[in-house]
């Protein structure tokens, strides 16, 4: 959930909120690009996390040979006015 949007140049922004996986929450910074084409916006952006902080993975997932603890989450919102 997001708490405060912040310009950070050009049509980027600085999006700070709470993210929680598997009931761990851990305040965020996710950098995010927003376009706008007539009545349509687009959210762009990617947050890298440490799985391990979020208890992600068990049994031989966990292993961070597998799978590594760095994950990148990565989103494309598109929001249409009606």
């Amino acid at each position: 959930m997001s708490s405060e949007i912040a310009p950070a140049g050009g049509n980027q922004f600085k999006v700070t909120g709470k993210l929680t996986i598997k009931g761990k929450s851990q305040t965020v910074v996710v950098p995010a690009t927003v376009s706008q084409q007539g009545a349509t916006q687009t959210f762009d952006g990617a947050l890298p996390i440490k799985r391990s902080q979020f208890d992600v993975g068990t049994g031989e997932w966990k292993d961070t040979s597998v799978v590594a603890d760095e994950v990148v989450i990565k989103f494309h919102i598109v929001a249409a006015h009606k």
